[in-house]
C-alpha cells in the first residue's frame, strides 16, 4: 500500500467513530431535570427560581442559569440534538487551540494544520474513551450544563492563560476573555473551580522560582478566587453543607479510595492511552534539553500531575460526606488524562539515550507508522463496540420517546391507551416492523437501555410523569 493511502487510515477510523456519535445526537431526548428547568422558564419564574436556588440550594450561578434556559429552548423548539453537537465541537476546537498554544509557546515549534488536527482528534476520542458516563458527560443537558461545558471552557482558558502569562500580562484582550471564562467555569461547579485555582497556584510557584513577573498569574488567581467564593460561600451552598450534617470518616475514606481508583482505571485501561503516553515520553526525550531542570526534576510538580485527581476530589468527598456523582468524576478524569500525558512528557525529558533521540530525528523518523498505529488503536477500545450497540438501542429509544412526546404535546384523548410505558415491551413490539433487525441477536441488544443516552423513563407510570414531565407538559 502506498504511503499516501496509509495516511488516510486514521481519518477513516475517525469517521467510523465520529459519524455514529453525531447520529446519536439526533436520537437524544430530554429527561428528568430537563423538564423541571424548562417548566420554570415557560411559566416566567426564572428569576424567582434562580434566586431561590442561589440562596437556598447551591451557588452555581452560571450553570443553573444555563441549565434552566438551555433546556427550555431545546425542548420548546425540539432541538435537543443541539447541545451534544456543540459540546463535541467545543471539545475538538478547545483541544486544537490548547495544542497550538503549547506548540507555539513551550516548544517554539510548528506543525501543519492537518497534523495538529489529527492529534486533536486523537485526544478528542481518548477523552471520551475514558469517560465514566457518556450519557451524563455529553448527552443529558441537565448534567452537561453543570459539568462538561465547564471542562470545554477550561480548554480555551488554559490556552489563553498560556499566552497571557507569556506576554507578561500585556495582552488585555486575553485578560478580558479569561475573566469571562473564569466566572463561567467557577460558576459551574465547585470541583472545577478548585482545579482552576490549583493551576493558578502552581503557575505562581514556578514563576516565582524562575524569577518571572508574578503579576499575570496572580491577577487570574485573584479573579478565580472571587469567582469561586461567589459559588462556594453562597447562602445556598452553606445551607446545603449544613444539611449534610456529621461526617462519616469511614465512608469518606472508602469513597476516596474507590473513586480515586476508578479515575486511574478508566484511563489506564485504554490501549490508546498507553500509545499516547509513549509518544509523550518520546517527545519529552526529543525536547529534554529545552526543559529547565527545575521543572523536570521538581518532585512536587510530578506529585501534582500524578495525584491531581486525588487532591481535587478530597475536599469534595469530605464536604459531601463521601458522595460524588459520576458526572462530576467525568471532569476529573478528563483533566487527569491531560496531566498524566504532561507527566509522561516530563519523564521523557529525563531519558538520556542517544539511540532514542537519534531515532526521533526528522531524517530517520517515519511518521507513517504512527498513522497506522493510531488508526488501529482508535478502533481497539470497547467504546467503539458500545457505540455501535447504542446506535441500535438509540434508534428504538428515539422511536419510543418521539411517539410519547407527540402524544403528550397534542394532548391525544386516547393518551393512556397509546403511551408506551415499558421500553422493553415497546422494543419487542416495534422491532417486528424491521425484518432485518428482527433477529434474536439484535432483539437482545435492542432491549438493553442505550448507555450513551441518559434514560429516566418519565412515562413509566403516572407518578413518574408527575415527578418531572408534567412540570413542563401541563
Amino acid at each position: 500500500m502506498k504511503v499516501k493511502n496509509l495516511r488516510l487510515l486514521p481519518w477513516l477510523s475517525i469517521a467510523v467513530l465520529l459519524i455514529p456519535l453525531i447520529v446519536l445526537c439526533f436520537f437524544n431526548h430530554p429527561s428528568a431535570d430537563d423538564y423541571a428547568g424548562a417548566g420554570v422558564c415557560r411559566d416566567g419564574l426564572f428569576f424567582q427560581r434562580y434566586r431561590d436556588l442561589y440562596f437556598q440550594w447551591q451557588g452555581r450561578y452560571f450553570s443553573q442559569a444555563l441549565g434552566m434556559y438551555g433546556s427550555f429552548i431545546e425542548i420548546k423548539y425540539d432541538i435537543y440534538w443541539l447541545h451534544p453537537i456543540v459540546l463535541f465541537t467545543l471539545t475538538l476546537c478547545g483541544t486544537y487551540f490548547l495544542l497550538s498554544q503549547i506548540l507555539r509557546y513551550f516548544f517554539k515549534a510548528s506543525l501543519s494544520i492537518t497534523s495538529k488536527l489529527l492529534i486533536a482528534f486523537l485526544l478528542f476520542f481518548l477523552n471520551f474513551f475514558v469517560q465514566l458516563s457518556m450519557a451524563e458527560s455529553v448527552y443529558w443537558f441537565s448534567s452537561t450544563s453543570v459539568y462538561y461545558f465547564a471542562y470545554t471552557f477550561l480548554l480555551f482558558w488554559s490556552g489563553l492563560f498560556i499566552s497571557y502569562c507569556y506576554s507578561n500580562g500585556k495582552r488585555k484582550q486575553d485578560l478580558f476573555i479569561l475573566t469571562i471564562l473564569t466566572f463561567f467555569i467557577c460558576g459551574s461547579n465547585e470541583l472545577i473551580a478548585i482545579a482552576l485555582i490549583m493551576f493558578c497556584i502552581v503557575t505562581c510557584f514556578f514563576f516565582y522560582r524562575f524569577k518571572k513577573s508574578l503579576r499575570p498569574a496572580i491577577t487570574i488567581l485573584l479573579i478565580a478566587m472571587v469567582a469561586t467564593a461567589l459559588e462556594v460561600f453562597s447562602p445556598g451552598s452553606m445551607m446545603r453543607s449544613a444539611v449534610i450534617g456529621k461526617k462519616d470518616l469511614v465512608k469518606i475514606i472508602f469513597s476516596f479510595c474507590y473513586w480515586g481508583g476508578q479515575v486511574y482505571i478508566s484511563i489506564l485501561k485504554e490501549p490508546l492511552w498507553w500509545a499516547s503516553a509513549a509518544c509523550a515520553a518520546l517527545v519529552g526525550a526529543r525536547y529534554g534539553e529545552k526543559v529547565h531542570a527545575l521543572v523536570k526534576r521538581n518532585i512536587l510538580l510530578h506529585f501534582f500531575l500524578i495525584f491531581f485527581s486525588i487532591i481535587c476530589i478530597s475536599p469534595i468527598l469530605y464536604g459531601s460526606n463521601g458522595s460524588i456523582p459520576l458526572r462530576m468524576l467525568n471532569n476529573v478524569v478528563s483533566m487527569q488524562l491531560l496531566l498524566l500525558l504532561a507527566e509522561c512528557f516530563l519523564l521523557g525529558t529525563l531519558i538520556k539515550s542517544s539511540e532514542i533521540t537519534a531515532l526521533l530525528q526528522p531524517d530517520k523518523f517515519k511518521p507513517v507508522y504512527l498513522y497506522v498505529l493510531s488508526a488501529i488503536l482508535l478502533l481497539s477500545s470497547t467504546f467503539t463496540f458500545n457505540l455501535y450497540d447504542n446506535l441500535v438501542q438509540g434508534f428504538f429509544y428515539h422511536k419510543m420517546m418521539s411517539r410519547n412526546e407527540q402524544l403528550k404535546t397534542t394532548k391525544d384523548r386516547s393518551y393512556e391507551e397509546k403511551v408506551a410505558r415499558s421500553y422493553q415491551a415497546f422494543v419487542k413490539a416495534e422491532i417486528k416492523n424491521y425484518p432485518v433487525l428482527n433477529k434474536e441477536v439484535f432483539i437482545q441488544k435492542a432491549k438493553e437501555l442505550p448507555s450513551f443516552l441518559f434514560f429516566f423513563n418519565d412515562y413509566e407510570t403516572r407518578q413518574t410523569e408527575d415527578l418531572f414531565l408534567n412540570k413542563y407538559y401541563r
